[in-house]
């Protein structure tokens, strides 16, 4: 093989991309034995090797003293790029410099200003003269169609007889029906009825076009902003909120967070839809409080009323106002209403009916746990509580009493609790809890106030004071050497 041909071989072999070491050499013996399968002289081959070797350092030299040479060109060649780059940049400063110095600069920009100023001014001619072109164009179409109303003749316009320009005729119709209601009834009935026809049956289309369209929200904001000037325009704002709605998942375990959640989504996308959205907006937030919400709360009471359950039912109504309250603030932070009385009021619409007789419903509750707490502490001790009346004859009663009978001591017993009185103090700090949520600010000291009468009846009067009284109607006045028994003690040590 002569050397031209080998440097093409060795160039081929050595181009592969991937390079196989392995291979490269593979594909060298099998040249060297000219495809032989058994090796019979390994000392020749041994030397071709050597000399395929020292072929390949001279075309290993040869190639670096062309890479060295490229090298040294590259580096020239960078070197008058960047000296040729400098002196433009100098060329260009000292270019700046003399159209500063000569004023042609400014003269440059005045120019400018000058003809954009112009071009400005020729735009508003342009659009002066445009406007009342197209209000007369418009006009003029107006007119063109209202006598196809006026004729007996079926309405063959493309803009009525082709479905995909229904927003066009929506528009088109809007204004003919408000231009026919300020027409005389007498002359133009007729016109008026066919008219109003088919302003019905245009919106009844604009509304199930919306609903058809319910993925595509520019189509969407294109059909609402047309029907926006129609009578149905309510009914297409409460489809879309019943729409919304259907997504509210009525089992989940906090119906709040749920409809905080589904006005937070569907805001911007109404935003995005409708052009007034805050009305929208309210109209949903109007429908959730009113519906489900409304719906929960009452379930949830209305269950603790029909089983009687009073602590339930006030837990559940303090509850069910604070997350409504909680909501409020949240709906606050987006922004639903410039009204601030807007939630307030549909707060109210919810809860009046309840908090009108919370006061009184938690001052009942709280009587007849206390009473019950007492009576069960009694009954355990298998005690009947006395009526105990202090002061002028009953004291001389009881000092009578005392000298010509035994007085009855109750075996030790003090009649004193300390979780009968946690408990009343546990119950008065939930009603005290309430009563600072459910309450107005004005009526809350004096519902507090009651609040406290009952704590000191119950705690205070029914508790303490009867079994100091008791302890006190032990003690023996018959014989005035002798001490009060131990309990008498236990009783003021635990008051």
């Amino acid at each position: 093989m002569s050397g031209g041909q080998y440097f093409a071989t060795y160039v081929e072999d050595l181009e592969q991309d991937p390079f196989d070491a392995i291979d490269f050499v593979e594909r060298v013996a099998w040249r060297m034995t000219g495809g032989a399968e058994t090796i019979s002289d390994p000392v020749s081959l041994k030397n071709k090797f050597e000399e395929e070797i020292g072929s390949l350092q001279m075309l290993c030299d040869q190639f670096q003293s062309k890479i060295s040479l490229l090298e040294h060109e590259l580096n020239k060649d960078k070197r008058e790029y960047v000296n040729q780059l400098q002196r433009l940049y100098e060329r260009n400063a000292e270019a700046i410099d003399k159209i500063k110095a000569s004023g042609l600069f400014q003269q440059l920009d005045a120019t400018m200003q000058s003809v954009s100023t112009k071009v400005v001014h020729l735009g508003d001619q342009l659009e002066s003269v445009h406007q009342p072109r197209q209000r007369a164009h418009d006009a003029l179409q107006l007119i063109k169609h209202f006598d196809e109303f006026l004729s007996d003749q079926p309405l063959n316009s493309m803009i009525f007889t082709d479905p995909d320009k229904l927003l066009e005729s929506a528009d088109l119709v809007q204004k003919l029906y408000s231009i026919s209601q300020e027409l005389s009834k007498d002359k133009f009935l007729a016109v008026q009825a066919r008219i109003a026809h088919r302003y019905e049956e245009v919106e009844r289309l604009l509304i199930d076009e919306f609903g058809r369209a319910q993925r595509d929200e520019k189509k969407m904001a294109e059909v609402a902003k047309i029907l926006s000037e129609f009578k149905g325009y309510s009914h297409c704002v409460a489809r879309y909120v019943e729409y919304i709605q259907s997504m509210f998942r009525g089992g989940c375990d906090d119906v709040y967070a749920e409809a905080l959640q589904l006005v937070r989504n569907h805001k911007p996308k109404i935003e995005a839809i409708f052009p007034s959205p805050m009305t929208v907006v309210q109209k949903l937030i109007l429908s959730l409080y009113t519906g489900r919400l409304k719906e929960h709360i009452y379930a949830k009471l209305r269950d603790c009323k029909e089983s009687d359950d009073r602590e339930g039912y006030l837990v559940g109504l303090a509850q069910s106002y604070c997350s409504i309250l909680r909501l409020n603030k949240e709906l606050d932070a987006l922004h639903v209403s410039s009204d601030a009385s807007f939630l307030p009021t549909l707060t109210r619409s919810i809860f009046d009916r309840y908090l009108s007789t919370y006061q009184n419903d938690e001052l009942d509750y709280l009587n007849v746990q206390c009473s019950n707490m007492l009576q069960r502490f009694y009954e355990s001790k298998k005690h009947v509580k006395k009526q105990i009346h202090s002061g002028g004859l009953q004291e001389l009663k009881r000092d009578v009493q005392a000298r010509l009978l035994t007085v009855e001591n109750y075996g030790g017993e003090t009649f004193l609790s300390e979780d009968v009185a946690i408990s009343i103090l546990q119950e008065t700090k939930n009603a005290f809890n309430r009563a600072s949520q459910l309450c107005e600010k004005s009526e809350v000291p004096k519902h507090s106030e009651n609040i406290l009468d009952i704590l000191l009846k119950y705690l205070y009067s029914e508790h303490l004071d009867y079994a100091v009284e008791l302890a006190i109607a032990g003690i023996t006045l018959a014989e005035p050497k002798v001490g009060p028994p131990a309990y008498f003690f236990s009783v003021v040590s635990q008051n």
